[in-house]
């Protein structure tokens, strides 16, 4: 399908700050400097339009996969590239949560750190690993930490964690990472995990902030999970010309763009913050309607019992409370 006509796009949105800022609406007319000044405005008024409110179009559904020690082999010989190695593996093994774990090979005491997911059969690490040939056999374990990586754009969790379909398994509970390291360090057992909390990973600024989930207990074999994830978003490039929202946020999009702008040309506010206000109610309107019709089945742990509410009516094992 293609994009509406009315979605905003990143040369109409530069075109119009190139205006408001006196540059013309015309790009070949810009310096370098100019330029600079736009995409300064343009970003800025994008970041603080995906922060003002839980957007239900930057929290997309993805799955994680809890994942025990896992044992393979490679195929062919590991390849360098300083300063990292290309591992391939001879069957499916690799999960994206398995990024900050070190994979062991048997036949060799260095342990490398895995930095980058490619696919259920590659990976990237740190250091040279072409020693590594094929057959020779690699362990990766996360039973002593229960630590998994979340996505690299992952900004914060917005739903709970469910496991796959069928398995009857409760909703992971959500609490503090010291609630998780106290239950992991108090039990050396394994299981179906119950908690999980978020754990910011040091930054040593080399690359962006990452996001550990870790859990506890740690997994005692493969679970997928499912759960949804504000995005951070990118910033618009010739390559990625469409923010998020489309269509339907084009104004307030344009006008948090425009009041950037101002504070840059005036340092004050002005009317383009007023009409970004009034547009932003609009668009937080306009998001409600992809919201949940009902508030979905909750239960009392302790009977087993199902309660329903749809935010107004609620009903006990079927039939309204009197």
């Amino acid at each position: 399908m293609s994009e509406s006509t009315l979605a905003v796009s990143k040369t109409e949105v530069d075109a119009l700050l190139g205006s408001y800022l006196g540059y013309t609406r015309t790009s070949t007319n810009w310096s370098t400097e100019d330029q600079s000044v736009i995409d300064q405005c343009r970003d800025a008024g994008l970041v603080r339009f995906y922060n003002e409110y839980d957007w239900t179009f930057i929290a997309p559904s993805t799955t994680i996969t809890f994942w025990p020690t896992v044992t393979g082999t490679i195929t062919g010989q590991a390849v360098y590239s300083s300063p990292s190695s290309t591992i391939t593996a001879s069957a499916a093994k690799f999960f994206p949560s398995m990024v900050g774990h070190s994979i062991t090979y048997d036949d060799s005491s260095t342990d490398y750190v895995i930095t980058a997911y490619t696919s259920s059969t590659v990976i990237v690490v740190t250091g040279d690993s072409s020693s590594e040939k094929s057959g020779d056999t690699f362990t990766i374990t996360a039973t002593n930490d229960g630590d998994f990586r979340l996505p690299d754009d992952f900004g914060s969790l917005r739903d709970t964690l469910h496991f796959e379909e069928n398995l009857g398994y409760a909703p992971l509970n959500i609490v503090s990472v010291a609630e998780v390291r106290r239950r992991i360090t108090a039990s050396s057992s394994t299981g179906v995990p119950m908690y999980a909390a978020i754990d910011p990973v040091a930054n040593s600024g080399s690359t962006g902030q990452r996001i550990n989930l870790i859990c506890a207990p740690p997994p005692s074999s493969e679970f997928t999970m499912y759960y949804r994830y504000n995005v951070l978003k990118n910033a618009l490039a010739t390559s990625y010309t469409y923010p998020a929202g489309g269509a339907a946020h084009r104004n307030t999009l344009i006008e948090a763009c425009l009041a950037e702008a101002e504070v840059f040309e005036n340092d004050a506010a002005g009317i383009h913050e007023q009409k970004y206000q009034q547009a932003l109610v609009r668009s937080k309107r306009i998001d409600g309607k992809n919201g949940p019709r009902n508030l979905g089945p909750m239960y009392d742990a302790s009977v087993r019992k199902r309660y329903w509410s749809n935010g107004s009516t609620h009903t006990y094992d079927g039939s309204v409370p009197t």
